[in-house]
């Protein structure tokens, strides 16, 4: 059979699920991956690239849906590159997601683990504590406010309601989309780097329903959104605080290089598990505040703290982990490259630990700024010693920056990227009697474990934790246990 040849027109049977949440068909030799179809489906789909032993397709008639379709309830499920199993029956996603890691450790690692049934989010809908979305042109030449067109960096579809975030946010976008086309202010181009309206970034508390409104831009109109923000806090009463950020760089991402408060507060509380967190603009916090307290409680007992036990993190953030581990142990150190971060996670430790923590600077081995540290009084009775330092963590533990807590439980939760080798070689020389591994990414997460694996640390379950229904993304808890030492 020869290849096959773009824009032709096949008939297929789905029969799984890629990476992107595309469908898979196998045509005699060659894999096809299916856009828009999902297990089960019969489709005709016409072939958008052809290369080597397998083709890239778009599904342009579905002849017979398969027996997990259900009906979306978003309008935009088609075109929007967000949340493309809505029309996935979720019991359905929940299995994908298990086989997905399955796979990933099987083929990419070589590892045999047991992977543990996905617990599902309490919440399939509405669950989004935080979006982002961007300003764009519509065809009319008018002002668009919404999300980006599957596939595309460069065009945005109007958004009218989007329901993995809270109701608020939506009505948040709509009155921000109709001050800009009553001003009269541009969107940024990214073509022509033209243009001042970038990004909205939206994030609510699960806990008092505050909202916190990021408004991006290229120019800084100080006065124009001042008097938004005046606006948007009569038609939304959650509002708590209004932000704007300068962004003039031509990077197609929210970041700024300087930011003011405009309007009320500049950050708000979310509680997760009995704590409180504050979430600044620029705050890595985890989007599903529900599951959030499902993951800490599956890595808290992934632990199996006893009261003598001295925890390290790594790529702590704002100290959500390195907070619930302290309560639990001893010590709990956080390490974290983002200075900011850092900042917030000493203030979330003074929050939730009281008067008797105090804030030290110092300078710590590798840091790339002085470290800041939380920790308790003299004579406060019961108090956790609790420490974040401003450090990446590579350069940390190779300079000693873990000598002096000698800890018993290393917890890592590092970006989609997994962790660099040398972090792993250092973790494993300080033999913690247990590791703990947050990760949101089970292809890197496989590259680690095995990484783990050779130098005597073997996970004995994986458990995965479901934060973003309707996607294919999962968040794992993996503990590593050490066997026998590597031979020197």
């Amino acid at each position: 059979m020869p290849p096959v040849a773009r824009g032709e027109v096949l008939e297929l049977e789905v029969t799984g699920l890629a990476t992107g949440g595309r469908g898979l068909a196998k045509l005699d030799r060659y894999v096809v991956f299916v856009e828009g179809a999902l297990p089960g489906d019969r489709v005709r789909a016409r072939i958008t690239r052809s290369k080597g032993r397998y083709a890239e397709s778009v599904a342009v008639e579905r002849l017979s849906a398969g027996p997990d379709r259900v009906e979306a309830r978003c309008a935009h499920v088609s075109v929007c590159g967000g949340c493309r199993f809505q029309d996935y029956d979720y019991a359905a996603q929940l299995l994908h997601k298990q086989q997905a890691i399955r796979d990933s450790m099987t083929h990419l690692a070589a590892l045999d683990i047991p992977v543990r049934e996905v617990r599902p989010s309490s919440d399939i809908f509405h669950y989004r504590n935080k979006m982002e979305f961007s300003f764009g042109a519509a065809e009319d030449g008018r002002v668009s406010l919404g999300l980006h067109h599957r596939g595309r960096f460069d065009t945005i579809f109007n958004l009218s309601e989007c329901h993995i975030c809270p109701p608020a946010m939506n009505r948040t976008v709509e009155v921000l989309r109709a001050l800009a086309r009553r001003d009269g202010l541009p969107a940024y181009d990214l073509r022509s780097h033209e243009g001042e309206l970038r990004f909205v970034a939206l994030r609510e508390s699960r806990a008092t329903g505050e909202l916190l409104v990021n408004l991006v831009s290229a120019e800084p109109r100080v006065d124009v959104f001042g008097s938004w923000a005046l606006e948007l806090a009569r038609e939304v009463p959650s509002l708590r605080g209004f932000v704007f950020s300068l962004h003039r760089g031509q990077a197609q991402a929210v970041q700024a290089e300087s930011w003011q408060l405009l309007w009320g507060e500049d950050r708000i509380v979310e509680r997760l598990n009995g704590l409180e967190f504050e979430i600044s603009p620029w705050s890595f916090f985890q989007t599903n505040s529900a599951q959030a307290e499902v993951l800490y409680r599956e890595a808290l007992a992934a632990a199996e703290l006893v009261p003598e036990d001295r925890v390290l993190d790594l790529y702590c953030g704002t100290g959500t982990l390195t907070l619930t581990f302290a309560r639990e142990c001893a010590a709990a150190w956080g390490v974290e490259t983002v200075e900011e971060a850092v900042r917030d996670a000493v203030r979330n430790a003074e929050r939730n630990f009281g008067r008797g923590m105090r804030t030290t600077a110092a300078r710590a081995p590798g840091a790339v700024a002085p470290a800041v540290s939380a920790s308790s009084e003299p004579g406060q009775l019961g108090a956790p010693d609790v420490r974040f330092f401003a450090a990446d963590a590579r350069p940390w533990l190779r300079l000693g920056g873990a000598k002096e807590l000698e800890p018993t439980v290393v917890v890592v939760d590092p970006p989609r990227a997994g962790l660099h080798p040398r972090v792993i070689d250092r973790v494993c020389e300080l033999r913690p009697r247990r590791v703990v591994y947050v990760s949101c990414n089970p292809t890197t997460l496989a590259r680690d474990l095995a990484h783990f694996a050779r130098l005597g640390y073997r996970a004995p379950w994986i458990q995965p934790v479901d934060m973003f229904p309707h996607t294919d993304h999962v968040e794992c808890v993996a503990a590593l246990e050490p066997g026998e030492p590597p031979p020197a």
